[in-house]
């Protein structure tokens, strides 16, 4: 259920933007599990088939290149005069199967000491969920358990992800993440949609996994030249 909201959040994006953009970095960026990279049938990887704008899907052991090219963009997005480039999308799919991005447990939330020591991939992502938005660079993430999510992200940084999405948990956990018990009794195919701004919660059915039949029709349409190619204004769109 949690790559199938993934998976159509990454299409709803593809769908109002142009098939191709210039520069190297991809339009689409993907960590994943070592496993799923490696299975031709994952859902990133079908993907990856399917989707006109470029997309890179990457494993565990290319946490540090990946996070390194989109700081790297990240500096020189902040640095143009102008900020035209189309949105760069990070999925991280499965926080648990990323230790790189796991915060320092000896920092207390006040990051690096040492000024002169280079950032770890931990800090990178700290970089990017604080002033990636700002110049078009967005962060859509899950994670199996909330401990998972407390040992990569300190309190501070949590409160970057202004849109949550929680399945069924301990009522404890869903006050926690989501600021409302409600996660605590939904049962199977539903979830919670919380919206930090206002506080507001949506019940919802998550979406299922894109069939094959349907990804083939929707590379027709994303291909065609009538396409529709309208710009996106993604003002602050980092969920997990």
């Amino acid at each position: 259920a949690a790559q199938g909201i993934c998976a159509h959040c990454l299409i709803s994006v593809a769908a109002q933007l142009p098939a191709h953009r210039h520069g190297q970095t991809p339009l689409f960026q993907i960590l994943a599990a070592d496993a799923v990279v490696n299975d031709p049938l994952s859902v990133w990887n079908r993907l990856t088939r399917v989707l006109p704008q470029s997309l890179n899907l990457a494993g565990t052991p290319q946490t540090a290149e990946v996070m390194q090219q989109i700081t790297s963009e990240l500096q020189q997005r902040q640095a143009a005069t102008t900020h035209d480039d189309p949105p760069l999308i990070l999925v991280l799919a499965d926080l648990a199967q990323l230790p790189d991005l796991r915060k320092d447990e000896e920092d207390f939330g006040f990051g690096s000491s040492n000024a002169d020591t280079p950032a770890n991939p931990a800090q990178q992502l700290e970089e990017i969920l604080k002033h990636g938005p700002a110049v078009g660079i967005h962060t859509l993430s899950w994670c199996d358990t909330l401990n998972n999510f407390n040992r990569t992200f300190t309190t501070q940084l949590q409160r970057e992800f202004e849109l949550r999405v929680g399945f069924q948990m301990s009522a404890n956990d869903s006050s926690q993440f989501l600021d409302s018990p409600q996660a605590g009794k939904l049962g199977r195919n539903r979830a919670v949609l919380y919206q930090t701004s206002d506080g507001s919660h949506e019940r919802f059915r998550p979406y299922s996994l894109p069939s094959d039949a349907w990804l083939t029709r929707l590379s027709q349409h994303l291909r065609a030249p009538s396409a529709p190619d309208p710009a996106v204004n993604l003002d602050r769109w980092d969920v997990i």
